[in-house]
């Protein structure tokens, strides 16, 4: 498991019409780019307002706090090395937002359920390393050992020099707002 804590000093969403405009409000698009993250990666993202408590010191402190802006993260998508997802922010201001991301392991089985909820089906996800040296490491190495291989390839890949975050374009995407 990895996790990483990225402070946006500064999102929220825009009414579709302008200022005065409340009927839709578009998301923010977000990119985070970090070797730990790949296409078959489950990643939990979860998003709340923040202040700082503006002291001086090597470390900055943040505090998560429920304010009056709702905050909501949708269509997280993980592909190789990044993690796309939206958020909304819905408030009239820039607000200062934590966002947590946290990415396991790919999951050991996956079950389809048909549009009916009457068939399901089950199946064991492949999770083995890629390429030659992963095969040839399944090949030759104890559980033990290839564990320990995996292990090594994940934390030699979360280099926090690696880490870069970005705005995706949008595609212009609304929501209705309801209530």
């Amino acid at each position: 498991m990895n996790s990483i804590r990225i402070i946006y000093r500064g999102i929220h969403s825009t009414p579709s019409g302008g200022i005065g405009a409340t009927d839709y409000v578009s998301a923010t698009v977000l990119r985070v780019t970090w070797p730990p993250i790949h296409s078959n990666s489950i990643v939990l993202i979860s998003a709340s307002e923040c202040q700082s408590d503006d002291v001086q010191r090597f470390t900055p402190s943040f505090a998560r706090f429920v304010g009056d802006a709702s905050i909501t993260v949708r269509n997280i998508s993980p592909q190789e090395g990044f993690v796309d997802f939206w958020i909304y922010v819905d408030w009239e201001e820039p607000l200062p937002v934590m966002v947590d991301i946290v990415v396991l392991d790919p999951p050991e089985f996956m079950v389809v359920v048909d549009s009916d909820f009457q068939n399901q089906e089950i199946f064991q996800v492949d999770t083995s390393p890629q390429g030659v040296v992963g095969t040839f490491a399944q090949e030759h190495l104890s559980k033990a050992q290839l564990k320990a291989f995996q292990t090594l390839v994940v934390n030699a890949s979360g280099s926090l020099a690696n880490i870069t975050t970005s705005i995706k374009p949008s595609r212009k995407r609304r929501r209705r707002r309801t209530g």
